[in-house]
């Protein structure tokens, strides 16, 4: 039976379309529940280990609008339930100081297993019904063995250091990107409006063009904040966010070991 038996897509609100990709909720005859169907636009390269075995090449027939069907890269996982982490944030409801410590939980048990994800930022990471976080569209993981050699893909660039091209593919790649959702999460504690201004009216968290051209002045207020209640673990999160040279930082782990003891 070809791929495109074996998949039936349900129709549902949260399908939605990357730069690279569409990505729908599906169903697999014989297997139980939901997946996550990822379809490239562009044929996808080096993949990491872990998507290895659940890349197909051009498996997905496309109909284009001349008519013509293109075979197109497709990737299936698990559907993660809950809601991304920038609705929950965007949403009345909100309890900043538990979504602080469930993203610095799940990044510390992250960092404990050495493996990188390449794009963290909150479209990333659900929050389950539970009130943990799960990563997800883990493309831009670095493929393990090439370990050393400079990094393919350099994650979005709001949540990324403005270095990263010139990073060396390891497990680090994601220390700036856990460091900057963390501080800001931990300010966000505190005072909630101080990153307010960056919100959209309607969706979620921030506005990017606004946050990237201002994220050095969020910082710097966020490790104001922080300093001024003495949440110390943060504050030195967010000197180390200001200072390091490639987005590599040492001491993340331990930083995160504290904040959580907190």
């Amino acid at each position: 039976m070809s791929f495109e038996h074996l998949v039936k897509l349900r129709c549902y609100q949260r399908q939605s379309v990357g730069n690279n990709s569409v990505t729908a909720r599906c169903r697999i005859c014989g297997i139980e529940g939901d997946k996550v169907i990822k379809c490239y636009i562009r044929p996808k390269g080096s993949v990491s280990e872990r998507l290895a075995t659940k890349l197909y090449h051009k498996e997905l027939g496309v109909t284009m609008l001349s008519g013509v069907v293109e075979y197109v890269d497709v990737v299936i996982d698990d559907w993660v339930e809950g809601e991304p982490l920038d609705v929950v944030l965007s949403a009345d409801y909100c309890d900043y100081a538990q979504i602080s410590r469930s993203f610095d939980t799940m990044s510390l048990r992250l960092i404990g297993l050495e493996q990188a994800h390449g794009d963290i930022k909150p479209e990333n990471i659900i929050v389950t019904p539970t009130g943990a976080m799960r990563l997800i569209d883990r493309d831009a993981a670095p493929i393990i063995s090439q370990y050393g050699c400079l990094v393919e893909e350099f994650g979005t660039s709001i949540f990324s250091h403005h270095n990263r091209q010139m990073q060396r593919v390891d497990r680090h790649i994601d220390d700036y990107s856990i460091a900057l959702i963390s501080v800001l999460l931990a300010a966000m504690v505190v005072e909630p409006e101080f990153i307010r201004a960056s919100c959209t009216s309607r969706k979620i968290w921030f506005n990017s063009d606004m946050l990237e051209a201002n994220i050095a002045d969020y910082v710097e207020q966020a490790a104001t904040i922080l300093s001024r209640v003495g949440d110390t673990p943060h504050a030195k999160m967010a000197h180390a966010v200001q200072r390091c040279i490639l987005g590599r930082i040492d001491n993340l782990q331990e930083l995160l070991q504290e904040a959580l003891q907190r």
